[in-house]
């Protein structure tokens, strides 16, 4: 039971990015685990969850690769595997256990789950969109099937079939990841003001969650007499941000996003830094180096700007999508490099 208060607070932690909920799961599992120091599977699996949140890759992959070890038909254990060893880049690794775990279970949701995540992180939406039909078959009255399925058409440039499965998923559930997705649809469209109506629905669902705060800030950036809201949201995006970095220090993106914030908050020296420290542990990351061409921006360094968001696009070429669509690029359109990276675009 403690185990399953873990899992629940975490869930919650990751769909609201609330720390206080981190801080909940943290001690359910500590209790579980002084409960039973054995490890029933129920508890191992919840530990090995709390130790990927909380960045402990190795401690985490250990506690899941013993509970494997003594249960190796546990579905759930492979999944964990899965997820843990996909953030420690091992990508092969990570798919053989989760191919593991849908064989093991072929009508079980999670297991297909965790597979489409896997293809969506490493930039396979074709892989992604398949096994993310499969949960929605399998799972047709979960909202969260759908919402993933719309950011996998959206990567792939399929913006129709995108809006289609996230309004679907708004008819199931409400969700602050269909709302949110539906705002930034409209904001790289241009249409502001519906960009601030989705975020803040989103915000009545995860009002802790400074991913949407800071979509809400920059959505009021581009309407005119908005400009203290605007640096509301960033400061309530900002403040909510450095809280989920105390919980994993080396989230790089959650870093490179401060960084955003900070400079539209006029405060270049922290953001610079913020954005320094997320480059140097993910050099390569296709989002990180995005939001570094979008502070270079914000400062007038086009150069850079550019030299960032072409890395960005080589990292990921579907990025292409965001970037000639991004309302703050814009003004990089008559870069002489910028207009050939653009050439290159599909």
């Amino acid at each position: 039971a403690w185990a399953g208060l873990c899992e629940t607070d975490l869930r919650l932690y990751d769909i609201a990015n609330d720390p206080e909920r981190f801080d909940e799961a943290e001690s359910a599992c500590q209790r579980a685990k002084a409960i039973d120091p054995g490890l029933y599977y129920e508890v191992g699996v919840a530990l090995g969850k709390l130790y990927r949140f909380r960045g402990w890759y190795s401690q985490g992959e250990q506690t899941v690769r013993e509970l494997i070890d003594s249960n190796p038909t546990e579905v759930d254990a492979y999944i964990e595997l899965g997820n843990i060893l996909l953030l420690q880049s091992r990508e092969k690794e990570a798919e053989a256990y989760l191919l593991r775990a849908v064989d093991l279970n072929r009508g079980y949701w999670r297991a297909w789950e965790g597979l489409a995540n896997l293809y969506y992180s490493k930039n396979r939406y074709p892989e992604a969109a398949a096994a993310y039909e499969m949960l929605t078959r399998l799972t047709p009255d979960m909202a969260s099937g759908f919402a993933s399925t719309g950011a996998t058409y959206w990567m792939m440039g399929d913006t129709e079939r995108a809006m289609e499965a996230y309004v679907e998923s708004i008819r199931i559930k409400p969700s602050r990841q269909a709302y949110t997705n539906i705002g930034l649809l409209h904001y790289y469209n241009g249409d502001f003001e519906a960009a601030v109506t989705m975020q803040k629905e989103a915000l009545t669902l995860a009002p802790d969650d400074h991913r949407i705060w800071g979509r809400l800030a920059e959505s009021y950036r581009f309407l005119p007499g908005e400009e203290q809201a605007s640096r509301n949201a960033y400061a309530r995006a900002a403040e909510l941000a450095a809280a989920n970095l105390t919980v994993n220090e080396d989230d790089a993106v959650t870093r490179a996003m401060l960084g955003l914030y900070q400079i539209h908050l006029g405060d270049n020296g922290a953001a610079k830094t913020s954005m320094a420290q997320a480059l140097a542990s993910t050099p390569d990351d296709p989002e990180v180096l995005y939001f570094a061409a979008l502070l270079e921006v914000a400062v007038g360094e086009a150069d850079k700007a550019v030299q960032y968001i072409g890395a960005a696009y080589e990292a990921d070429t579907d990025y292409s999508v965001f970037i000639v669509a991004d309302p703050d690029l814009a003004q990089l359109n008559s870069h002489a490099d910028y207009k050939k990276l653009l050439e290159k675009f599909p």
